[in-house]
């Protein structure tokens, strides 16, 4: 049952391909020219059930590999897709490992449309993979590293790509990150992620899966509990069973007592992609100019020795 469903997902693609990932596209329930690019944290797309509303392009990366394989390639298709399309708002969201790809891809398009505004909601995510990160105990981390080590070529995008706290300083790319309040790791990584276009939004509660508390709104107990519960029972990945609490009970609680407060995820989305950035500071200016210079530096590195290796 389940291979019938990622296949049927697949064979709905967004004539989009970038090797190593998976598309699937849904169109709106009411027209619109806004587009959700959802990014998965496991290898089936995530909230492929959800309606957004609008249109949403889902992007799965199989080998768990944080969206950093070819991530230049990854934004450049889903920006030609983007601009095919006609859409004029374009939202990133994810959550966890997605979550780092949704801002990694938005500030990667952020970088090569400085005239256009992306947005970006990250539940949850990992923010700086490389240098090494003591903190991140999930399963497809270390293994991350791990692969890294033995392929010079993934470790040269987990070099360029994996550190985004950054993000939040690109003049045209608004974010707003997700994440518990007692969740140590999660609140470590949301502080790094600064800048004026940045939004940090606090839940209450411990739990890895703060978007349960936006996807759960107006339900009652017995629902959310059957989410939550289905939502754990699908997953195959590691990083779900570790982050998975202990006690459902105490995150069912949680999320019900959160999602009579907390907006439903469209009317989060309709009101992230209502912002408009703010002006930068002198001193995100400064920095910004100084990464400009930095990745035209490392672009030109690379060149240098793609010809070299070309010619050896």
């Amino acid at each position: 049952m389940r291979r019938k469903w990622f296949e049927k997902a697949r064979a709905s693609g967004a004539e989009i391909a970038v090797d190593g990932y998976e598309f699937a596209l849904k169109r709106g329930t009411r027209p619109s020219r806004d587009l959700v690019v959802a990014f998965s944290s496991g290898r089936r797309f995530a909230l492929y059930r959800h309606d957004f509303g609008r249109d949403a392009l889902y992007v799965a990366d199989p080998e768990l590999r944080y969206f950093l394989k070819d991530a230049d390639g990854l934004a450049r298709e889903i920006l030609r897709f983007v601009e095919r399309e006609g859409y004029e708002r374009v939202l990133f969201a994810g959550s966890s490992k997605g979550g780092f790809g949704a801002l990694s891809v938005a500030r990667l398009c952020a970088r090569r449309r400085p005239s256009r505004t992306f947005h970006a909601l990250a539940f949850s995510p990992q923010v700086r993979l490389f240098p090494h990160n003591p903190s991140l105990y999930f399963s497809s981390y270390r293994r991350l590293e791990r692969r890294g080590s033995a392929k010079p070529r993934l470790m040269r995008d987990l070099r360029r790509h994996g550190d985004v706290s950054s993000a939040g300083s690109h003049p045209n790319l608004v974010v707003e990150i997700v994440f518990a309040r007692d969740a140590e790791v999660d609140r470590a990584e949301a502080a790094r992620l600064r800048g004026s276009n940045v939004v940090h939004r606090v839940v209450a509660g411990a739990t890895h899966g703060t978007a349960f508390h936006f996807m759960c709104h107006g339900m009652d107990r017995t629902e959310i509990r059957e989410r939550i519960r289905r939502a754990y029972r699908r997953s195959g990945d590691a990083d779900v069973r570790q982050t998975r609490p202990s006690d459902m009970r105490a995150m069912v609680e949680e999320v019900a007592r959160s999602a009579v407060k907390e907006p439903p995820l469209n009317l989060l989305i309709d009101h992230l992609l209502g912002r408009r950035p703010a002006p930068m500071t002198r001193g995100e200016r400064v920095a910004a100019s100084a990464r400009r210079w930095f990745d035209a530096l490392a672009v030109s590195a690379e060149k240098t020795r793609s010809f070299a290796l070309g010619q050896s």
